[in-house]
């Protein structure tokens, strides 16, 4: 990778105007947690983490009407609602004696 070229590429990123993405809800909500979970990270501040606040807010008000049960779930996920943990450890890797791919047949 040539880090300068990155950087100068990152910085004309603006310049292109906003961008549109077109999710079903369903997709936007899978998006939403995982920001969510990425959040929880400690290391993940700064910035990019404001943004992807903002993000996340846009989206859980577009998907989660107040006083819905998607909207409380959403709510629990907040940063602010909830505290900064580790991650669990990685699942172990599935199962690839006999050809097999995990429990999947």
């Amino acid at each position: 990778m040539h880090w300068r070229e990155i950087a100068a590429e990152l910085q004309h990123l603006d310049a292109r105007g906003p961008i549109t993405l077109r999710l079903t809800a369903t997709q936007a909500w899978a998006v939403l947690s995982n920001l969510q979970l990425a959040f929880r990270c400690p290391d993940n501040t700064g910035p990019a983490r404001r943004v992807a606040e903002r993000v996340a807010e846009d989206i859980r008000a577009a998907v989660a009407p107040p006083g819905s049960a998607l909207a409380e779930l959403a709510e629990r996920g907040r940063p602010a609602a909830s505290p900064q943990r580790p991650l669990p450890p990685a699942a172990p890797e599935p199962d690839q004696r006999a050809g097999r791919r995990g429990n999947l047949r």
